[in-house]
């Protein structure tokens, strides 16, 4: 876990487990005390990491401004109820039943459609940004095999230009070490960058979200499941909706 905070907050939720009968057997053996089992779940947690965060993201936004509720920020920590989920996944927490004002706030029928409604908002856009549901971006077309033979023509794999316009790149992958030179990235030569200790893979450096989406079809057909686009801004990494609106503005 990033911060202790954090960690010690996890334990402290995890450990209701310990409330159940047969938690031994239910939980396969998980400890909520044991330091090892929240290293496993933060390798299976950066599978999906990015993609999780971005939902967050969305979701805080949601309850900051159109809910009005005091946002606490996004954080990370090993919970067990998405330690194993094989998707993106974000734990909410909706407000403080402690709180005598939220408490009210929670119970009330204004106050749950008010959650209710910001929960379906962030989905909502986070789905947008991810399945491209833009229409005027879906009628640009062009052909997207060329440039990616280009880029499995590049040798070392790395983008060499300063960019300063709006960017589309495919994410297939983060890990703890360089897979450079290994299998599967042998054959398609991903861009790597280091970040935070993780090495990310990116395929793909499009000015139309519509071709990266269709080089991300290509990567989830050869094997990269997890693939997803991402935005960059003057070399800067942005969400998928600020990219989109910066284009449109541009446009107009």
């Amino acid at each position: 876990s990033k911060l202790k905070a954090n960690l010690d907050v996890a334990m402290r939720e995890n450990s209701a487990i310990y409330l159940e009968d047969n938690y031994k057997k239910k939980y396969e053996g998980f400890d909520p005390n044991s330091i090892e089992s929240y290293i496993v779940f933060n390798l299976m947690q950066n599978t999906y990491l990015d993609q999780s965060l971005e939902f967050a993201k969305e979701i805080d936004l949601e309850f900051s401004t159109k809910a009005n509720r005091k946002s606490r920020g996004v954080k990370q920590a090993p919970f067990y109820v998405i330690s194993r989920t094989n998707m993106p996944s974000v734990l909410i927490e909706c407000g403080f039943l402690t709180n005598p004002d939220e408490e009210d706030f929670l119970h009330s029928e204004e106050g749950k459609n008010h959650i209710a409604s910001a929960i379906f908002r962030a989905f909502k856009s986070y789905k947008h940004s991810v399945e491209n549901m833009d229409t005027l971006l879906e009628k640009e077309s062009a052909t997207t095999e060329s440039n990616l033979e280009t880029i499995n023509k590049n040798s070392e794999g790395v983008s060499l230009e300063k960019n300063e316009d709006i960017l589309f790149k495919v994410q297939v992958g983060t890990y703890l070490k360089s897979m450079k030179n290994k299998k599967p990235f042998i054959n398609i030569s991903a861009q790597e960058e280091l970040l935070n200790g993780t090495f990310k893979y990116y395929v793909g450096s499009e000015k139309n979200k519509s071709n990266a989406d269709k080089i991300k079809n290509k990567m989830i057909r050869l094997g990269f499941d997890g693939a997803f686009v991402v935005a960059f801004y003057k070399d800067v990494r942005v969400s998928i909706k600020e990219a989109l609106n910066l284009q449109m503005k541009n446009k107009e």
